[in-house]
């Protein structure tokens, strides 16, 4: 069950935003631990504990390879030439997300330092209230 629901009118979208200002104003406050749940599929799952509720929220550590990828294969000929062929490549390839930059996560960390994903994860509705 999201903590904020994402409406298109414009009045609820800045109720939305306030939401996330005060769930940041709280972790700053309160200085509470966010602790690493599980690891599905490059996704980080993180708990925290809010004053009213624990919640769960994702990290997206991969993002998929959103293009036409060939693969050459080379063959050799009878005479000193090689024919190149390209083959298109039908598995899925992924990519470490650019989103990570340069930030080390541990298994329990500040959660105000996760305030970027904690803020993106409420904008899609996936900061989820799990009791």
């Amino acid at each position: 069950m999201p903590q904020v629901r994402i409406l298109p009118d414009v009045q609820n979208k800045k109720e939305e935003n306030m939401n996330a200002n005060d769930v940041k104003k709280e972790l700053y406050k309160s200085k509470v631990n966010a602790k690493l749940a599980e690891v599905v599929n490059g996704t980080m799952y993180y708990i925290v504990q809010l004053e009213d509720g624990l919640y769960r929220f994702p990290i997206e550590t991969v993002d998929p390879v959103n293009k036409t990828l060939y693969k050459l294969d080379a063959k050799t000929q009878t005479s000193p030439s090689i024919a190149l062929t390209y083959t298109k490549v039908e598995e899925h390839y992924y990519t470490l997300s650019a989103d990570l930059g340069t930030t080390t996560f541990s298994a329990e960390m500040k959660a105000s330092d996760l305030n970027r994903w904690i803020s993106k994860s409420i904008d899609k509705g996936e900061f989820i209230k799990i009791s």
